[in-house]
């Protein structure tokens, strides 16, 4: 690997091998070292990129083969393995590859309104040893058990009690949240 450089992938069109779309959100590094890419109308994983010669190889995933949501705004991934996916408008999307990281039948399920996630534009992070959902109404956990989003209460107050909207929380050490009114 090269250190300190950039490659540029474009989308190809008619090449179901190269990136799904040159509009790009965000970008996630798995566990395994797998490289995610949340894009305008799905999901990409980079498969290869042996060098410079060689075209690389994605793997994609989109509505037309299952994705609920085409815009994918974060990624983040789960102590199992699982990714999370952070969409403007159709919740969270939880996609469980099942140990294989392939993408050819991975179990999708959508969470939104009817699991306790309030509507509108959601960001996944992993934070405090778990994952965490950004909200215009507060930061949520998933409980698994029950299947639903559970509010994370303001130090000393209410969900309702966090800067609003949260718009990023990050944890390379600590969580950070930015509201843009305050900068």
């Amino acid at each position: 690997k090269k250190k300190d450089c950039f490659i540029r992938y474009t989308s190809i069109l008619g090449n179901t091998k190269s990136i799904v779309c040159n509009k790009v959100n965000c970008l996630f590094e798995d566990s395994k070292g797998l490289l995610w890419i949340g894009t305008k109308v799905g999901l990409s994983k980079l498969i290869s990129s042996n060098d410079n010669t060689a075209p690389p190889i994605f793997e994609n995933y989109v509505m037309a083969n299952g994705l609920p949501a085409e815009y994918i705004a974060a990624i983040t991934e789960d102590e199992k393995g699982n990714l999370w996916l952070g969409t403007p408008r159709k919740g969270v999307l939880k996609v469980d590859f099942r140990g294989n990281g392939t993408m050819t039948h991975p179990d999708v399920f959508c969470y939104h309104s009817t699991h306790g996630m309030p509507p509108g534009e959601v960001n996944v992070f992993w934070a405090a040893g778990h994952v965490m959902f950004a909200t215009k109404e507060g930061i949520f956990r998933f409980n698994e058990k029950k299947k639903i989003f559970i509010p994370i209460s303001y130090p000393g107050g209410s969900n309702s009690g966090w800067p609003s909207p949260v718009h990023w929380l990050w944890n390379p050490k600590s969580c950070f949240l930015t509201n843009p009114h305050q900068l």
